[in-house]
């Protein structure tokens, strides 16, 4: 079996989580749920389109 880090809690990381762990939470989800659409058939554009759209999470 071969462990696999978090994608979360390496976009903490990469993101700074103690400044806004919210949106590192968010875009795993994004990333995560991308990955497994792909899995299921979305084409490469598709999947390029959404991951813009996740990248481009309004703040508030």
């Amino acid at each position: 079996m071969l462990t696999v880090s978090s994608p979360r809690r390496a976009l903490e990381t990469a993101l700074g989580a103690r400044r806004d762990p919210d949106r590192a939470t968010y875009l795993a989800s994004a990333i995560h749920g991308l990955a497994l659409a792909r899995i299921d058939g979305l084409t490469g554009p598709d999947t390029e389109r959404a991951l813009a759209r996740a990248l481009r999470l309004p703040r508030g």
